[in-house]
């Protein structure tokens, strides 16, 4: 493994009181852990969720995306 560099911890969640150490890895590497994707955007919610799985699915189409939710779905 190469380090590319070193990061303050971060919240992974906003319910985290204290920062907390990560690792990031390239997406392409060999790591099974599991992968949060973030995406800000404008517009309707479903129609959202929907590009994004299209996307991930031109990517790799063996791709398994397990679940998409929205922010306020995760705080539900």
């Amino acid at each position: 493994m190469t380090i590319v560099g070193i990061v303050p911890g971060i919240r992974a969640d906003l319910t985290e009181r204290q920062p907390i150490a990560h690792l990031y890895v390239p997406a392409a590497a060999p790591y099974r852990g599991p992968m949060h994707i973030h995406v800000r955007a404008s517009g309707s919610e479903a129609e959202t969720l929907a590009a994004i799985r299209r996307e991930l699915r031109a990517l790799d189409s063996q791709l398994p995306v397990i679940e998409l939710r929205t922010m306020k779905e995760f705080h539900d």
